[in-house]
């Protein structure tokens, strides 16, 4: 007797263990080459890193931004680019990240390849491992924000400037109004001393000759 037919509605075998690996080994392809695909054609940078903060890949947009050819910069520590007075300020902000495992952004100064500073906004998120939730690694995207960051540095300075013109002009009009006030009863008293003055010579004596 032949084998029996599979019903319509029987389930579908199980896929072997390597069957399984290996649909899952091209999904991760397909999702990395989209990654890629994605980077490449970004205006910001996009760029992978150790949770040390170490970078593992860096996307063409780098050129553009701190003038390093990607490969350059492979594996170097980002702390070693960033301003000694910004680097604190971002190892915070790495350790909130790698801790709370939710995106996070900073701004800081970054020394281009010419030794120019520029202010990035880079904004990091952890890529956690599907088994087990740890993090496994940061991706973050980068872009140069120098003329926002300058913008709003003379905005400030010049609304600092402006209150402080404004309380100059405050502190004059108060004087003006002190003065007034002050002139109106010295201005009696001068007034009250010249009829003093000319009522006193009034009513002097005349000189007497035998002195």
């Amino acid at each position: 007797a032949g084998s029996p037919m599979a019903e319509p509605n029987d389930p579908a075998p199980a896929d072997s263990p390597a069957q399984q690996s290996l649909r899952e080994s091209q999904a991760l392809r397909e999702s990395e080459a989209l990654y890629r695909l994605l980077a490449e054609n970004s205006s910001d940078v996009i760029s992978r890193h150790k949770l040390s903060g170490q970078w593992l890949y860096l996307s063409p947009a780098i050129r553009g931004l701190l003038g390093y050819e990607p490969a350059a910069l492979v594996g170097q520590d980002p702390f070693e680019h960033i301003h000694p007075e910004d680097r604190t300020h971002a190892a915070e902000v790495l350790a909130t990240l790698v801790l709370s495992k939710q995106p996070q952004s900073a701004t800081f100064r970054i020394r281009r390849a010419d030794g120019v500073y520029i202010w990035s906004e880079t904004v990091g998120r952890v890529v956690l491992n599907p088994a087990n939730g740890e993090p496994l690694e940061i991706v973050t995207t980068s872009r140069d924000v120098t003329e926002r960051v300058e913008a709003s540095r003379k905005l400030r300075i010049r609304e600092a400037e402006l209150a402080h013109a404004s309380r100059l002009s405050t502190m004059g009009q108060m004087a003006t109004e002190i003065a007034h006030e002050l002139n109106q009863p010295l201005y009696a008293i001068a007034n009250f001393a010249d009829a003093c003055l000319t009522l006193v010579s009034q009513q002097a004596p005349p000189p007497d000759p035998n002195l």
